[in-house]
């Protein structure tokens, strides 16, 4: 495949870019800053929600300018039917490596593709 055009990937995540750059996907990182305060607790759901309203509040900030796919995402851990968020601390991430250290856990990642001169997602 041939594209002329980066893919603008709406994340600041290194880790995201690179993994697109190994894949031989040119792309430059324009981060999102929607909302992601969430109440969702269902991991599948929560990290579709966040990836739509990532989506959503790129296009609306940007109406008519984007004209690059456009990529969002969101990814979340998960142990016990909890969601575990981005540590706030080292303290905090020590502890999340302890609570799931030995124990099966499962990480998800949700994604919305946005392609110009369509108006699905």
């Amino acid at each position: 495949m041939n594209i002329s055009y980066p893919l603008v990937l709406a994340s600041a995540s290194p880790a995201r870019f690179q993994i697109l750059s190994d894949m031989g996907i040119s792309c430059i990182q324009f981060p999102s800053h929607a909302d992601e305060d969430i109440t969702e607790e269902e991991p599948r759901l929560h990290t579709a929600v966040l990836a739509e309203r990532k989506m959503d509040q790129i296009l609306h900030q940007h109406a008519g300018a984007v004209r690059s796919p456009l990529l969002t995402a969101d990814t979340v851990v998960s142990c016990s039917h909890t969601i575990i968020g981005k540590p706030d601390t080292y303290e905090q991430a020590r502890e999340y490596l302890i609570m799931l250290s030995g124990r099966t856990h499962e990480v998800v990642t949700s994604f919305c593709l946005h392609l110009p001169g369509n108006e699905r997602k």
